[in-house]
């Protein structure tokens, strides 16, 4: 049974790779479609930045601005503060975290198959509770695609004079 979770009037499938906003589906990218999973599977708690890199770019050293970047996407796609809805919550210092209530249930499509409408489906007082797990890349620690930008500061900061004190128009 696949897992679909539902919220205000999103449904996402993760198996499917989905998100549906009454009942129309919604492109998404890829990363902020795996940040938006890994959210809600975990809805309340609070994911870091680097849990979230994990889901997202597997295996990859990215800047901390890649995820503000997707964050921004992902809130503008789901309509966050648009007639005071709220999905994601961003915590000082820790990270981010799903708000809005989540019911797991099961995929649409198997209950198509059994002749269930959607309906029947998403108002059954009997939630299906399943919890995806996402795997969690450990950090690497190569950087991809800055060999020449780091291969410039190194010169950079060879080059550059040294300051012993006084003289400089920042008081150092």
């Amino acid at each position: 049974m696949n897992a679909v979770f539902k919220f205000g009037p999103f449904s996402l499938n993760p198996v499917s790779r989905k998100l549906m906003r009454d009942g129309r589906e919604l492109p998404i990218g890829s990363r902020a479609f795996d940040m938006l999973v890994a959210l809600v599977n975990k809805q309340g708690e609070i994911l870091s930045r680097r849990e979230l890199m994990a889901c997202a770019w597997s295996g990859l050293s990215v800047e901390d601005s890649n995820i503000r970047v997707q964050m921004a996407h992902l809130r503008r796609k789901l309509g966050c503060g648009v007639n005071g809805d709220r999905y994601i919550a961003s915590i000082a210092g820790r990270g981010y975290s799903f708000v809005m209530p989540v019911k797991t249930q099961q995929d649409v499509s198997s209950a198509h198959s059994h002749s269930i409408s959607d309906e029947a489906v998403f108002d059954d007082p009997v939630i299906i509770q399943r919890e995806i797990k996402i795997p969690i890349a450990s950090r690497s620690d190569k950087f991809l695609g800055r060999a020449s930008n780091l291969e410039e500061l190194e010169r950079a900061v060879q080059e550059a004079p040294v300051n012993h004190g006084g003289g400089t128009r920042w008081g150092w």
